[in-house]
């Protein structure tokens, strides 16, 4: 099937701002269900410096700088993209999530190399206790990773209130977690916290 995607992004400020850096990943991957045939960054006002480079990943990042002042930022992306049919996963029938968890601590495998630094914490992302307590009751002994993991992500779905006015970029997950309440970044970092705390990367 083939996509026409267009993502528009709008920054308002409530004063003029002199200077402005930024880093977007928006452009789709080509992979191997996935084609992407164009992609279009449009950004104003018109950018100062606009650059374009693949991250460590493989995504496209691009980063453009504005040098005079404005009171506004409008980033708008149009990709055009073939995705094929993808296999549905039966969740039951995949790995047991310990055998996964035991395999962080091989770090002399080379496959394993790139995922070790998602595993430890992260400026947004810090162990505390009852992450793990929570994460557990989706991952008892034996359960296999996906089935686990969609029922962690149906907990946080439940467990939580979406809520834009009770954090903020800087509001640490522990407070998400007191609070029951965020936005869509604090339950990822919560997902996240949740399946560190477990020895998942």
């Amino acid at each position: 099937m083939k996509y026409r995607i267009t993502h528009t992004t709008k920054f308002n400020y409530s004063e003029a701002v002199p200077v402005c850096h930024n880093i977007v990943r928006l452009a789709p991957r080509s992979c191997r269900l996935q084609t992407r045939h164009d992609f279009r960054l449009l950004v104003h006002p018109d950018p100062h410096v606009l650059r374009e480079r693949a991250d460590v990943f493989g995504n496209q990042e691009s980063y453009f700088s504005i040098e005079h002042a404005h009171r506004g930022l409008t980033v708008t992306t149009m990709s055009t993209v073939d995705v094929l049919p993808r296999e549905p996963l039966d969740a039951e029938s995949t790995a047991p999530w310990e055998s996964l968890a035991q395999e962080n601590f091989r770090a002399a495998h080379p496959k394993n190399l790139g995922v070790l630094q998602f595993y430890y914490p992260s400026p947004r992302v810090r162990p505390f206790s009852e992450l793990q307590q929570y994460a557990r009751k989706s991952f008892p002994k034996g359960r296999p990773i996906l089935a686990a993991v969609q029922d962690l992500t149906a907990r946080i779905h439940a467990d939580f209130r979406y809520d834009p006015q009770s954090t903020t970029v800087q509001t640490p997950t522990e407070d998400v977690f007191q609070q029951r309440k965020g936005v869509c970044q604090d339950f990822a970092h919560l997902q996240i916290g949740c399946l560190r705390s477990l020895g998942l990367a």
